[in-house]
């Protein structure tokens, strides 16, 4: 004897399979674009922000994380925009490509308010002293000459998300 199952895929699994494999394929990422640069320098914003986030000791800066705790800090408000975007996509409201988007823009507005609020170590009197010189000489500034990780904001504005190809 022999007894034969059928499953029939109703459209909302068929939907929900279509949107598993189509978010598959994608992935986002938030950060800064490698070729990104200090204007009139080599200097990659990347390699700025890695030596705020961790410090150089050899140049005698202080590490002034901003990543890691905002990670620490929003990787629930995360994990929920990501689930109330996947719904949307299973509904038909969104493509799924979209969801990357949407958890992109909200993760670097995070990291850029993140940047925003770090006020401490203060700087040293000497990077003071400089960033006074260089206002001297016609230098804009986007914040205060005292606050820490925002001189000319470029760190800030360069901040972006980009969705790819899931590797």
């Amino acid at each position: 004897m022999s007894i034969e199952i059928k499953i029939k895929k109703t459209k909302v699994a068929q939907a929900l399979q279509r949107s598993i494999r189509d978010l598959e394929k994608h992935a986002v990422k938030v950060g800064w674009v490698v070729r990104d640069t200090y204007p009139g320098t080599l200097e990659t914003v990347a390699s700025v922000a890695a030596g705020n986030e961790f410090g150089v000791p050899a140049k005698r800066i202080p590490p002034r994380p901003f990543l890691r705790p905002t990670i620490a800090a929003k990787q629930n408000i995360w994990r929920r925009t990501i689930q109330h975007a996947v719904r949307q996509a299973i509904e038909g409201e969104i493509e799924p490509i979209q969801v990357w988007s949407i958890i992109g823009f909200r993760a670097q507005g995070h990291f850029q308010k993140a940047i925003k609020a770090v006020i401490s170590p203060p700087l040293a009197r000497y990077t003071i002293q400089k960033r006074i010189e260089k206002l001297a000489r016609g230098s804009r500034f986007a914040a205060s000459i005292e606050k820490p990780l925002i001189e000319t904001g470029h760190m800030l504005t360069t901040l972006t998300h980009e969705v790819v190809e899931a590797t």
